[in-house]
């Protein structure tokens, strides 16, 4: 390999280590050509790479990207799997891993956070991408499926509904018909301060009265003036 194609490959493998969200690095002596291409199948078809390293070239493409921190997993006949689906490409590795005893997961890691071969094997029994929109979908789609149902039942059906949404509607009604009848309660409490009013008018016709009362008995005082001049009278 002359030395342009070396920089190229070099330049490669560094877009794969800055852009992959995980890398598990494999060992695959003993495994023939024809397992190796049924392996990049599998991964393409499930949108993972895998290609065959060179290690020395690998530890120069490494540097200063987020996986330089496992350069040492890179020793003797190397291979590495690589994704943006960190799910898919650990079930896939996984599994052909039990079916093929010559491919043996060494590790890897999620950027800057190293996973051992027991964290890839967990990864590998999560769901899937596809599996959780899946699920997602048919979450979304299940109250939609309802309302079909609904909207096309029969007319009878249909009808039920209709006339059950009308009497709960009017059993709501009598209720703001009460509310409605409570507001002269209110005007009858306005009418009553009046009342008020002629009681404090009561008291001011009471009290002048009561000053009345001094003028009388001034009269009962100028009683004994006719008196004296009744005894005047006598005396002459």
């Amino acid at each position: 390999m002359d030395r342009a194609a070396k920089e190229k490959v070099v330049s490669e493998f560094k877009e794969i280590f800055n852009s992959s969200e995980i890398i598990i690095a494999v060992h695959y002596a003993g495994l023939d050509a024809v397992a190796i291409n049924s392996l990049r199948k599998e991964t393409y078809d499930n949108k993972v790479s895998f290609r065959v390293t060179k290690n020395r070239l690998i530890k120069l493409a490494i540097e200063k990207t987020p996986y330089d921190h496992i350069v040492e997993l890179f020793k003797g006949p190397t291979a590495i799997a690589y994704s943006g689906d960190i799910v898919a490409a650990s079930k896939i590795i996984n599994k052909f891993s039990k079916n093929n005893e010559n491919l043996s997961i060494i590790g890897g890691a999620l950027k800057d956070k190293v996973i051992d071969v027991k964290g890839i094997k967990d990864l590998a029994a999560l769901p899937s991408l596809e599996e959780i929109r899946a699920k997602l979908v048919a979450m979304i789609a299940t109250p939609a499926t309802k309302i079909l149902m609904v909207v096309s039942a029969p007319g009878s059906q249909l009808a039920r509904v209709i006339n059950a949404y009308s009497l709960d509607k009017s059993k709501k009604q009598p209720n703001q018909e009460s509310k409605a009848e409570e507001k002269p309660a209110e005007e009858l409490k306005v009418e009553e301060k009046p009342v008020e009013e002629s009681k404090a008018e009561e008291k001011l016709v009471v009290e002048s009265k009561a000053e009345e009362k001094p003028a009388e008995e001034s009269k009962v005082e100028e009683k004994p003036v006719v008196e004296s001049k009744a005894e005047e009278q006598t005396k002459n």
